[in-house]
Protein backbone atom coordinates (compact mmCIF):
# COMPACT_ATOMS: atom_id res chain seq x y z
CA UNK A 1 0.00 0.00 0.00
CA UNK A 2 1.58 3.73 -0.52
CA UNK A 3 0.39 7.38 -1.01
CA UNK A 4 -1.31 8.55 -4.37
CA UNK A 5 -2.61 12.03 -5.14
CA UNK A 6 -4.40 11.38 -8.61
CA UNK A 7 -4.73 9.10 -11.31
CA UNK A 8 -4.97 11.16 -14.19
CA UNK A 9 -6.36 8.70 -18.01
CA UNK A 10 -6.04 9.89 -21.24
CA UNK A 11 -2.78 11.89 -20.82
CA UNK A 12 -0.67 12.45 -24.06
CA UNK A 13 2.38 13.88 -22.18
CA UNK A 14 5.32 11.92 -19.83
CA UNK A 15 5.71 9.38 -22.28
CA UNK A 16 4.70 8.05 -25.89
CA UNK A 17 1.50 7.50 -26.78
CA UNK A 18 -1.97 7.84 -24.77
CA UNK A 19 -0.56 6.97 -21.61
CA UNK A 20 -2.33 6.64 -17.87
CA UNK A 21 0.12 8.87 -15.34
CA UNK A 22 -0.20 7.63 -11.40
CA UNK A 23 0.85 10.88 -9.24
CA UNK A 24 2.59 10.11 -5.77
CA UNK A 25 2.74 11.68 -2.93
CA UNK A 26 5.65 12.65 -0.96
CA UNK A 27 8.90 14.43 -2.39
CA UNK A 28 12.41 14.32 -0.71
CA UNK A 29 12.88 17.67 -2.65
CA UNK A 30 11.85 21.00 -1.83
CA UNK A 31 11.94 22.86 -5.15
CA UNK A 32 11.72 26.58 -4.77
CA UNK A 33 9.54 26.56 -8.24
CA UNK A 34 7.41 23.64 -7.68
CA UNK A 35 3.98 23.05 -10.04
CA UNK A 36 2.61 20.21 -7.85
CA UNK A 37 2.84 21.42 -3.85
CA UNK A 38 0.15 19.28 -3.20
CA UNK A 39 2.43 16.41 -3.58
CA UNK A 40 5.18 17.18 -1.17
CA UNK A 41 4.26 15.83 1.53
CA UNK A 42 4.17 11.80 1.97
CA UNK A 43 0.28 11.80 3.57
CA UNK A 44 -3.21 13.25 2.66
CA UNK A 45 -2.93 17.66 2.41
CA UNK A 46 -5.89 19.93 2.60
CA UNK A 47 -6.11 22.56 0.44
CA UNK A 48 -8.51 25.57 0.58
CA UNK A 49 -9.09 27.33 -2.77
CA UNK A 50 -10.53 30.74 -1.55
CA UNK A 51 -11.32 32.23 -4.86
CA UNK A 52 -13.70 29.68 -5.21
CA UNK A 53 -15.55 29.82 -1.96
CA UNK A 54 -19.21 31.10 -1.93
CA UNK A 55 -19.15 31.57 1.90
CA UNK A 56 -22.22 28.95 2.36
CA UNK A 57 -20.29 27.91 5.53
CA UNK A 58 -21.50 24.62 5.49
CA UNK A 59 -17.71 22.93 5.74
CA UNK A 60 -18.34 24.58 9.41
CA UNK A 61 -21.27 22.35 10.24
CA UNK A 62 -19.99 19.16 9.09
CA UNK A 63 -16.19 19.03 10.52
CA UNK A 64 -16.14 16.87 13.17
CA UNK A 65 -13.50 18.47 15.15
CA UNK A 66 -13.97 22.09 15.11
CA UNK A 67 -11.02 22.33 12.62
CA UNK A 68 -12.73 25.10 10.45
CA UNK A 69 -13.68 28.00 11.79
CA UNK A 70 -14.75 32.18 11.42
CA UNK A 71 -12.95 34.44 12.33
CA UNK A 72 -12.80 38.18 11.15
CA UNK A 73 -15.24 37.44 8.29
CA UNK A 74 -12.32 34.50 6.84
CA UNK A 75 -12.81 30.81 7.38
CA UNK A 76 -9.54 28.89 9.04
CA UNK A 77 -8.44 25.26 9.04
CA UNK A 78 -6.43 24.22 11.94
CA UNK A 79 -4.54 21.15 10.33
CA UNK A 80 -3.42 20.35 13.71
CA UNK A 81 -7.22 19.53 14.66
CA UNK A 82 -8.14 18.01 11.10
CA UNK A 83 -7.99 14.32 10.78
CA UNK A 84 -8.26 14.26 7.02
CA UNK A 85 -11.77 12.94 7.13
CA UNK A 86 -12.48 14.25 4.12
CA UNK A 87 -16.30 15.37 5.05
CA UNK A 88 -15.79 19.10 4.26
CA UNK A 89 -14.28 18.36 0.79
CA UNK A 90 -17.12 16.09 0.04
CA UNK A 91 -19.64 18.83 1.01
CA UNK A 92 -18.21 21.65 -0.86
CA UNK A 93 -20.77 22.69 -3.54
CA UNK A 94 -18.27 24.42 -4.85
CA UNK A 95 -14.89 22.36 -4.53
CA UNK A 96 -13.10 25.40 -2.44
CA UNK A 97 -12.02 22.67 -0.48
CA UNK A 98 -9.91 19.41 -1.66
CA UNK A 99 -7.80 16.75 -0.34
CA UNK A 100 -4.68 15.61 -2.15
CA UNK A 101 -3.48 11.94 -1.09
CA UNK A 102 -4.90 9.04 -0.47
CA UNK A 103 -3.56 4.92 0.42
CA UNK A 104 -3.90 2.69 -2.31
CA UNK A 105 -3.14 -0.85 -2.51
CA UNK A 106 -1.27 -2.07 -5.89
CA UNK A 107 -4.57 -3.65 -6.71
CA UNK A 108 -6.55 -0.68 -6.96
CA UNK A 109 -3.72 1.44 -9.01
CA UNK A 110 -4.08 -1.65 -11.11
CA UNK A 111 -7.36 -1.67 -11.21
CA UNK A 112 -7.81 2.05 -12.10
CA UNK A 113 -4.79 1.36 -14.98
CA UNK A 114 -6.51 -1.51 -16.60
CA UNK A 115 -9.51 -0.29 -17.57
CA UNK A 116 -7.60 1.51 -20.53
CA UNK A 117 -5.39 -1.14 -22.17
CA UNK A 118 -7.12 -1.23 -25.33
CA UNK A 119 -5.65 2.45 -25.56
CA UNK A 120 -2.14 1.73 -24.49
CA UNK A 121 -2.47 -0.99 -26.97
CA UNK A 122 -3.88 0.72 -30.18
CA UNK A 123 -1.37 4.06 -29.11
CA UNK A 124 1.96 2.52 -27.95
CA UNK A 125 1.01 4.43 -25.12
CA UNK A 126 1.15 2.98 -21.32
CA UNK A 127 1.75 4.05 -17.84
CA UNK A 128 3.97 6.59 -16.19
CA UNK A 129 4.81 7.00 -12.39
CA UNK A 130 5.09 10.64 -11.60
CA UNK A 131 4.78 13.02 -8.73
CA UNK A 132 6.02 14.09 -6.36
CA UNK A 133 8.47 11.06 -6.42
CA UNK A 134 7.74 7.92 -6.78
CA UNK A 135 11.26 6.61 -5.97
CA UNK A 136 10.27 7.65 -2.23
CA UNK A 137 7.77 4.71 -1.95
CA UNK A 138 10.50 2.15 -3.14
CA UNK A 139 8.40 -1.21 -3.01
CA UNK A 140 5.18 0.20 -3.91
CA UNK A 141 6.78 2.05 -7.26
CA UNK A 142 8.12 -0.95 -8.08
CA UNK A 143 5.20 -3.42 -7.68
CA UNK A 144 3.04 -1.06 -9.70
CA UNK A 145 5.35 -1.22 -12.45
CA UNK A 146 5.90 -5.06 -12.37
CA UNK A 147 2.71 -5.66 -12.15
CA UNK A 148 2.45 -3.02 -15.56
CA UNK A 149 4.84 -5.29 -17.41
CA UNK A 150 3.22 -8.59 -16.03
CA UNK A 151 -0.37 -7.26 -18.57
CA UNK A 152 2.65 -6.02 -21.42
CA UNK A 153 1.50 -2.60 -20.55
CA UNK A 154 4.72 0.30 -21.29
CA UNK A 155 6.64 1.73 -17.93
CA UNK A 156 7.76 5.08 -17.43
CA UNK A 157 8.80 7.14 -14.29
CA UNK A 158 9.29 11.23 -14.02
CA UNK A 159 12.13 11.05 -11.51
CA UNK A 160 14.77 13.51 -9.85
CA UNK A 161 17.03 10.95 -9.12
CA UNK A 162 16.58 11.49 -5.73
CA UNK A 163 17.28 7.99 -3.96
CA UNK A 164 19.12 5.34 -2.33
CA UNK A 165 20.83 3.50 -5.25
CA UNK A 166 20.01 -0.18 -4.22
CA UNK A 167 16.38 1.27 -4.23
CA UNK A 168 16.43 3.42 -7.11
CA UNK A 169 17.73 0.31 -9.45
CA UNK A 170 14.66 -1.61 -8.05
CA UNK A 171 12.25 0.53 -8.73
CA UNK A 172 14.39 1.47 -12.65
CA UNK A 173 14.10 -2.55 -13.35
CA UNK A 174 11.17 -2.28 -14.11
CA UNK A 175 10.87 0.79 -16.54
CA UNK A 176 10.93 1.25 -19.62
CA UNK A 177 11.63 4.79 -19.85
CA UNK A 178 13.02 7.42 -17.34
CA UNK A 179 11.98 11.03 -17.72
CA UNK A 180 15.26 12.11 -15.81
CA UNK A 181 15.05 15.83 -13.93
CA UNK A 182 18.78 17.51 -14.08
CA UNK A 183 18.11 20.87 -12.48
CA UNK A 184 21.84 22.21 -12.25
CA UNK A 185 25.20 21.52 -11.94
CA UNK A 186 26.98 22.81 -9.22
CA UNK A 187 25.82 21.10 -6.03
CA UNK A 188 25.29 23.86 -3.84
CA UNK A 189 23.54 25.57 -6.25
CA UNK A 190 21.26 22.52 -6.50
CA UNK A 191 21.06 22.44 -2.30
CA UNK A 192 19.73 26.03 -2.35
CA UNK A 193 17.24 26.29 -4.44
CA UNK A 194 15.87 22.43 -4.01
CA UNK A 195 17.09 21.42 -0.64
CA UNK A 196 19.54 18.65 -1.94
CA UNK A 197 23.16 18.60 -3.03
CA UNK A 198 22.61 17.37 -6.68
CA UNK A 199 25.68 14.13 -6.26
CA UNK A 200 22.99 11.58 -5.30
CA UNK A 201 21.26 12.48 -8.26
CA UNK A 202 24.00 12.22 -10.71
CA UNK A 203 25.46 9.28 -9.21
CA UNK A 204 21.96 7.70 -10.16
CA UNK A 205 21.89 9.37 -13.87
CA UNK A 206 24.99 8.09 -14.55
CA UNK A 207 24.36 4.35 -13.28
CA UNK A 208 21.56 3.70 -15.46
CA UNK A 209 23.35 5.47 -18.62
CA UNK A 210 23.24 3.23 -21.34
CA UNK A 211 21.23 0.96 -19.36
CA UNK A 212 17.90 2.09 -19.75
CA UNK A 213 16.36 4.55 -22.40
CA UNK A 214 16.45 8.29 -20.65
CA UNK A 215 14.66 11.48 -21.70
CA UNK A 216 16.20 13.96 -19.65
CA UNK A 217 14.36 17.26 -18.29
CA UNK A 218 15.28 20.56 -17.44
CA UNK A 219 12.74 22.48 -15.75
CA UNK A 220 14.10 25.98 -17.65
CA UNK A 221 14.04 28.22 -14.04
CA UNK A 222 14.86 32.09 -14.32
CA UNK A 223 17.83 32.92 -12.70
CA UNK A 224 18.48 29.50 -11.55
CA UNK A 225 19.85 27.85 -14.89
CA UNK A 226 18.61 29.52 -17.56
CA UNK A 227 22.01 31.11 -18.01
CA UNK A 228 24.61 29.85 -20.88
CA UNK A 229 27.22 28.29 -19.24
CA UNK A 230 25.24 26.16 -16.82
CA UNK A 231 23.44 25.07 -20.17
CA UNK A 232 26.16 23.62 -21.45
CA UNK A 233 27.62 21.95 -18.54
CA UNK A 234 24.44 20.09 -18.63
CA UNK A 235 24.40 19.40 -21.97
CA UNK A 236 28.11 17.96 -21.68
CA UNK A 237 26.85 15.94 -18.37
CA UNK A 238 23.94 14.10 -21.01
CA UNK A 239 26.38 13.56 -24.06
CA UNK A 240 29.01 12.33 -21.86
CA UNK A 241 26.29 9.61 -21.18
CA UNK A 242 25.00 8.98 -23.75
CA UNK A 243 21.85 10.94 -23.28
CA UNK A 244 20.76 12.71 -26.37
CA UNK A 245 16.72 13.55 -25.97
CA UNK A 246 16.33 16.04 -24.01
CA UNK A 247 13.20 18.29 -23.16
CA UNK A 248 13.31 21.80 -22.09
CA UNK A 249 10.21 22.87 -19.46
CA UNK A 250 10.54 26.54 -19.30
CA UNK A 251 8.99 27.71 -16.11
CA UNK A 252 5.33 29.13 -15.47
CA UNK A 253 2.85 30.26 -12.85
CA UNK A 254 0.53 27.59 -12.93
CA UNK A 255 1.03 26.10 -9.70
CA UNK A 256 0.83 29.31 -8.22
CA UNK A 257 -2.17 29.55 -6.45
CA UNK A 258 -1.99 25.60 -5.35
CA UNK A 259 0.91 27.00 -2.49
CA UNK A 260 -1.47 29.32 -1.16
CA UNK A 261 -4.20 27.00 -1.18
CA UNK A 262 -2.14 24.67 0.66
CA UNK A 263 -0.59 26.78 3.18
CA UNK A 264 2.96 27.02 1.79
CA UNK A 265 5.27 29.92 1.32
CA UNK A 266 5.66 30.34 -2.38
CA UNK A 267 9.30 32.20 -3.53
CA UNK A 268 8.39 31.94 -6.77
CA UNK A 269 5.64 34.61 -6.72
CA UNK A 270 7.73 37.32 -8.58
CA UNK A 271 9.32 35.54 -11.20
CA UNK A 272 7.89 35.99 -14.40
CA UNK A 273 7.47 33.27 -16.46
CA UNK A 274 9.85 32.41 -19.20
CA UNK A 275 9.43 33.70 -22.89
CA UNK A 276 8.88 31.69 -25.59
CA UNK A 277 11.96 33.37 -27.37
CA UNK A 278 14.20 32.63 -24.20
CA UNK A 279 13.29 29.27 -24.06
CA UNK A 280 14.18 29.26 -27.86
CA UNK A 281 17.74 30.70 -26.88
CA UNK A 282 18.05 28.20 -24.29
CA UNK A 283 17.47 25.34 -27.46
CA UNK A 284 20.15 27.04 -29.33
CA UNK A 285 22.58 27.61 -26.74
CA UNK A 286 23.02 23.93 -25.91
CA UNK A 287 22.49 22.80 -29.74
CA UNK A 288 25.48 25.13 -30.29
CA UNK A 289 27.50 23.62 -27.77
CA UNK A 290 26.51 20.11 -28.41
CA UNK A 291 24.87 19.48 -31.77
CA UNK A 292 24.10 15.54 -31.50
CA UNK A 293 21.48 16.77 -28.65
CA UNK A 294 17.85 16.16 -29.48
CA UNK A 295 16.35 19.18 -27.97
CA UNK A 296 12.40 19.67 -28.09
CA UNK A 297 10.39 22.64 -25.77
CA UNK A 298 8.12 20.77 -23.54
CA UNK A 299 7.24 17.37 -22.04
CA UNK A 300 5.94 15.15 -25.00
Amino acid sequence: MGWVSQIQRFSVHDGPGIRTIVFFSGCPLRCQWCQNPENLALSASIGFFADKCIGCRHCLEVCPTGAITLAEGFLHTDLQKCIRCEECCQQCPTEARTISGKQMTVQQVMKEVLRDKVFYQNSNGGVTLSGGEATMQPQFAAEILASCHAENIHTAIETCGYCREKEFLSVIEHTDLVLFDIKHVDPERHRQYTGVSNSLILSNFRRIAGKKQIIVRIPLIPGFNDDAPTLREIADICVQNNVCSVHLLPFHQAGEGKWKAFDLVYRFADIKPLTAEAAEQAKATMNEHCPALNIQLGGG
